[in-house]
């Protein structure tokens, strides 16, 4: 089960939030049965007697806990809540010795139970959460009070790191100016649950996958110093991944500084991948004789293959190559790279004889490239 959890004090939209994410992710909802629970009535004025604020704080963690339970193992989750989001609430108990029985409950939940994958913490102010309450006229809040919802502030900020910690990612969100019924808004927290789910490795790879999908269009291809800081790191990345997969290892020597002025404009191009600030791809261009350029340090971040984002980062440079004035692109690589090679032939590049004495290279690949005459027709 992979579990998104939506968590923060009552009002601040939690339920809002998960039915939004849960239908764009097309995952299953599950909402806090506190929502629904009649036993709010008297608990939110503090009428509450304190035997039945403890069976009250009791049945809703126990509800959490069946509820996550009964969720299949398969399951992509989307719920209104975290079994720790007992917690807060616990504070409320007068009871020294109740306030103890049911965190002991709580904790021996969590570890029976598994944890969320991304927990989303929303936070407003009192103010804003009491005015938010008011308009959604539940019966069982009409008498919570701003000091009620203070005091929870209060409970939430003691257990904020704990509840951080119970999640593999998370993201807090002030509300005060955020409405996930606004499209801007919201597209950026999918981005950031997407996101985190696909440096999950813990999730499915088909989730893995999909999240990559649904933020492949966000994708940026962006021309940069390959000097920079970001495209040394993803040529590090590269070197090391290949240095992993062939028979013999991979040693760059002192490419990363020797070829670096080869990059440069006006012969040369060096591309990073971007998706929101997050470098997740390279590629570079440069001008082996004229009017023929060669692609080279082509690489896409494992978390973010499979969605075609190598042929698009390939396009993108024969079109930078044509900008550049050749007419032919040429590459090489290694026989192990064999998804490389496959994605080459099926781009239109043909084999052809060693043109280079590249000690990795197995492989040698030129495509003709069409004018701008021609690409217009």
């Amino acid at each position: 089960m992979t579990i998104i959890a939506i968590d923060g004090p009552t009002g601040v939209g939690k339920s809002t939030t998960s039915r939004a994410l849960a239908e764009r992710l097309g995952a299953e909802l599950v909402l806090d049965p506190v929502s629904v629970s009649p036993l709010l009535d008297s608990y939110y004025t503090g009428e509450a007697t304190p035997s039945a604020a403890l069976d009250t704080e009791l049945a809703f963690l126990h509800a959490r806990a069946d509820l996550l339970r009964d969720v299949a193992d398969d399951r992509l989750v989307v719920c209104d809540f975290t079994v720790m989001r007992t917690a807060p609430f616990a504070e409320f108990l007068a009871d020294p010795v109740d306030r103890e029985r049911v965190l002991a409950e709580m904790h021996a939940a969590i570890e029976s139970l598994p944890r969320p994958h991304v927990l989303v913490l929303l936070q407003a102010s009192p103010d804003e959460l009491l005015a938010r309450v008011r308009t959604r006229d539940r019966a069982a809040e009409v008498d919570l009070t701003i000091d009620h919802l203070r005091e929870l502030r209060s409970h939430f900020a003691s257990w904020h790191d704990a509840m951080l910690d119970q999640a593999g990612s998370t993201t807090v969100i002030d509300t005060q100016h955020w409405d996930p019924r606004r499209s801007g808004d919201f597209d950026d927290l999918l981005s950031r649950v997407c996101t985190m789910l696909i440096h999950d490795l813990s999730v499915p790879d088909t989730q893995r996958l999909a999240a990559r999908r649904r933020l492949a269009d966000h994708v940026t291809f962006d021309v940069v110093d390959a000097r920079s800081t970001e495209a040394i790191a993803s040529m590090n990345a590269y070197f090391a991944e290949l240095d992993a997969r062939f028979d013999t290892g991979f040693d760059p020597g002192d490419t990363l500084t020797a070829d670096a002025e080869h990059f440069d404009a006006p012969s040369g191009r060096f591309v990073v991948v971007h998706h929101d600030e997050e470098a997740i791809g390279c590629g570079g261009l440069l001008t082996i004789d004229e009017g023929i350029g060669e692609i080279k340090r082509m690489w896409i971040a494992p978390t973010w293959r499979r969605v075609g984002l190598a042929a698009r980062l390939l396009a993108e440079l024969e079109r930078l190559s044509q900008e550049v004035g050749h007419r032919v692109v040429r590459l090489d690589t290694n026989a192990t790279l064999t998804s490389a090679i496959t994605m080459y032939e099926q781009a239109g590049y043909r084999s052809i004889e060693p043109y280079n004495d590249n000690p990795y290279a197995q492989r040698w690949f030129e495509k003709s490239l069409k004018s701008g005459d021609e690409a217009a027709d």
